[in-house]
């Protein structure tokens, strides 16, 4: 009986669009690279006038008065009477805290305020114990797991840059 077609003629395509050909696909590769990175430095843009980092109270204390910050895994320097110095990318920053002071050369997450330009008042102290290592083997395990992922689906996809990123065993 030959070849029979279910979808109506009228519907079909002899050739896929632009979009979606094989055809310059590493112009439109390179397009989706940069609207995303695009995309990522205008909300890194717009986030950091949001939360500020604890870096810009060294700079410009007065227009972060009063702002909340949030700093994430920072190393404890020293402890003092009233809270505990942390180490920055600009240099210690003294935390006023209630709470009872980490140990010194552990890692904290400070929720606060500045009140003065090196000087922020913790509402929130969360200590990070053994931030160092897990960090490393939260990245270790993550990549591990791309490069299986991609060495077991290697043959469904027929890996061949040259030709285009993926192509179908189908």
């Amino acid at each position: 009986m030959g070849n029979v077609s279910v979808t109506d003629p009228d519907c079909q395509e002899s050739r896929p669009g632009a979009l979606f050909s094989d055809r310059l696909w590493a112009l439109k590769l390179g397009g989706a690279l940069a609207l995303f990175g695009y995309l990522c430095h205008r909300s890194a843009t717009e986030i950091s006038e949001l939360q500020p980092d604890i870096e810009a109270g060294a700079i410009q204390s007065d227009r972060l008065r009063g702002l909340t910050i949030r700093a994430w895994a920072y190393k404890v320097l020293a402890i003092t009477g009233d809270g505990f110095d942390i180490q920055t990318s600009v240099g210690p920053f003294h935390v006023t805290s209630s709470t009872p002071p980490p140990r010194v050369g552990g890692y904290v997450s400070i929720l606060g305020e500045f009140v003065e330009p090196r000087h922020l008042v913790a509402r929130r102290v969360q200590d990070n114990p053994g931030y160092l290592w897990k960090r490393g083997l939260n990245y270790g395990l993550s990549s591990l797991t791309v490069v299986v992922f991609l060495w077991m689906v290697r043959r469904r996809f027929r890996w061949r840059p040259w030709e285009g990123m993926f192509r179908s065993r189908y």
